[in-house]
């Protein structure tokens, strides 16, 4: 793969991140729920979570050197669920299926680190579906490469919280 940029998101941007919903739909594998009402969800979700306001959240795009769109991510201020401070909490988080495994995920989890510490937050959050094998894996063990938060890093299956000073 060429190079890989991170840029803030644009409103031109937009059609990219929600042609990314039924792809984060399938990711989420819930038998319990038909493929129609996981998409809705996901829609929906998207929608009230992209549409807050600027200063309060940071979305950035991945892309090429040829400017193909290759992922987005999108977090936001938030409260911890343990502690209560104020912390970043990554929302969405995509890649296209031709991009993964090639670092994309991992620089796109990068800008929004900067981000955080940048609002002064301690702790960045994330969820991930428990059935998104590839990610939770991934995920679970790039929290592991260093001390984190234990106390709120059982906060969710798949998910956690780590501390911005020890997360890279």
């Amino acid at each position: 793969m060429s190079a890989i940029r991170i840029r803030r998101a644009s409103n031109e941007d937009g059609s990219f991140m929600f042609d990314q919903a039924a792809r984060l739909a399938a990711l989420a594998a819930l038998p319990w729920h038909t493929n129609a009402d996981v998409l809705g969800f996901q829609h929906r979700f998207m929608a009230n979570t992209l549409a807050r306001a600027e200063a309060d959240c940071g979305t950035f795009n991945a892309e090429d050197d040829a400017a193909q769109q290759l992922g987005f991510i999108h977090a936001e201020a938030s409260t911890g669920s343990i502690t209560l401070e104020p912390s970043a909490y990554i929302a969405l988080l995509a890649v296209i299926e031709a991009a993964e495994g090639q670092g994309v995920a991992t620089r796109l989890l990068e800008a929004a680190e900067d981000w955080a510490r940048a609002q002064g937050f301690r702790l960045i959050m994330l969820d991930v579906f428990a059935n998104n094998r590839r990610s939770v894996e991934r995920l679970t063990a790039r929290l592991n490469e260093g001390p984190n938060d234990a106390e709120e890093q059982g906060a969710a299956p798949g998910g956690g919280t780590v501390p911005l000073a020890r997360a890279h």
